[in-house]
This record gives C-alpha cells, structure tokens and sequence, in this order.
C-alpha cells in the first residue's frame, strides 16, 4: 500500500485535486508504514484497510473542496460543537434497540381469531392439509 496511490484513488473517486493542509501526510505515511510493516494482513484485509483509508481522504477531499468554494464559513464560530461517538449499528443491534424500546404489551394485547377472517378451524385445514402432508408438517389438533 503506497500513501500515493491512496490519494490518487480518493481523487479519482471525488475528482477533486486538494486535500488541503499538508501536515497530514506524516501521519498518514507512519500510518500505511505501520500497515505495511507490522499489520500482517492477508490480501482481503489489506484491501479492507486501502478502501477505509482511501474513503477517509475522499471524504478530506469533499470538505476541503466545499471550503474552498464557502471559505466564509471558516469565519463563523461554532457555539456548542456536537460529537458522536461509537460504532454506527448493526441490524441486530438495531433490532435489539427496536425491540427494547417496543416491549411486548407496550401497545396492548391483540388477539387474533380465526372467527374474525371468517374462516374455521377446518376450512384452514382442509387448504392446507395437502401442503402439510407433501412436506410431513404435522397438523396440531385444535384446542378444546
């Protein structure tokens, strides 16, 4: 991984040329030497890690092209900056929050009748009766 190569990338993917103060490149340097050197990935981390660095500088190079065409915002005063930490969430971290915030009851209970449909127990099973035997899904018996 060559810090150059980074940089054309996240170029090519933006079309923007300036990534702005040059001061980040030593750490961006120590940063892929390290990779290179004491990472030891395999060929699909190193891809991974190319692709997360390549992204950053995309998103470096989005910002500095938008400052240079509002540079008046580099004059105003950020009162009460706002900071997000943490990992974005999976889909099952956000099932879980989901499900944490929906407890089962929150919204009453609903019951479900086959009355309600018009059906009857042995309408139900007379559709599916032929299903259930070709994929030998036992049939419950009706509560009495």
């Amino acid at each position: 991984m060559e810090v150059e190569q980074l940089i054309g990338a996240a170029q090519q993917l933006t079309g923007l040329p300036d990534l702005g103060d040059e001061s980040i490149l030593e750490a961006l340097n120590g940063l892929v030497d390290a990779t290179n050197d004491e990472a030891e990935l395999n060929e699909r981390g190193e891809k991974s890690v190319e692709g997360i660095l390549a992204s950053a500088l995309a998103n470096r190079l989005r910002v500095e092209g938008y400052l240079s065409k509002h540079p008046e915002l580099l004059e105003r005063t950020v009162e009460k900056p706002m900071f997000v930490f943490g990992m974005p969430l999976t889909a099952e971290a956000a099932m879980r929050a989901h499900l944490a915030d929906n407890p089962k009851g929150k919204y009453g209970r609903h019951v479900y009748a086959l009355e309600g449909y018009g059906l009857t127990a042995e309408a139900v099973r007379a559709l599916y009766n032929d299903y259930c035997e070709r994929f030998n899904i036992p049939l419950k018996e009706p509560a009495a």
